[in-house]
Order: C-alpha cells, then structure tokens, then sequence
C-alpha cells in the first residue's frame, strides 16, 4: 500500500466505533491472539468518552478500505509558564490497523 491512497483528517463522531475496532486488533495483534472482527458496546464509550474530552485531539489516517489508524493527544495542562505550555502536546494513543 503506498502512503498516497492514506488520508489524515480530525475524527467524526460516527467513527468512534472504527477506532474502538482498530484499538481491540491492534492490541490483540500484539499479543499474538486472534484479531476480533467487532467490539463490545462499552469499549466503544470509553474511547467516545476519551476522545470527546476538552481539549483532547484526534486525528485518523483513512484508506479507501476506512479507517487505517488514528492519533489521540492533548495540550500540556501542567504548571508551566504559558511559553512551555504552548510547544508541548502528549500523543496517548497511536493505534495503527494491523492489516495495514
């Protein structure tokens, strides 16, 4: 697959379900297990819940077969003078679909 058919945009709320996917078949590709083909409700609103946070940013790389992988962070919130907490961002989740 070349990096030309891979789109990167912000996150759509219909989309959490896909990314609550990608996140079960990344995990269990690293644990060597069987990778799931669905999720359990739950699993779908705690990433909601995380990714709709204040402040919280999430962007997803879209293949023409959907959604590929994404990236969730925020700012910095710690006590820092305004200058430091402008360039700092966390990255909490990278999770990438194990087929691609």
């Amino acid at each position: 697959m070349s990096a030309e058919t891979i789109k990167f945009r912000s996150v759509t709320p219909q989309e959490i379900g896909s990314l609550a996917l990608v996140t079960a078949r990344a995990h269990a590709y690293r644990d060597g297990e069987p990778l799931p083909t669905g999720v359990e409700p739950s699993q779908v609103s705690d990433l909601g819940e995380r990714v709709n946070r204040p402040n919280v940013w999430t962007h997803v790389a879209i293949s023409p077969e959907g959604v590929a992988g994404f990236a969730l962070g925020y700012p910095n919130t710690d006590e820092q003078t305004p200058a430091e907490a402008a360039d700092t961002e966390y990255l909490s989740f990278i999770m990438v679909e194990p087929e691609h």
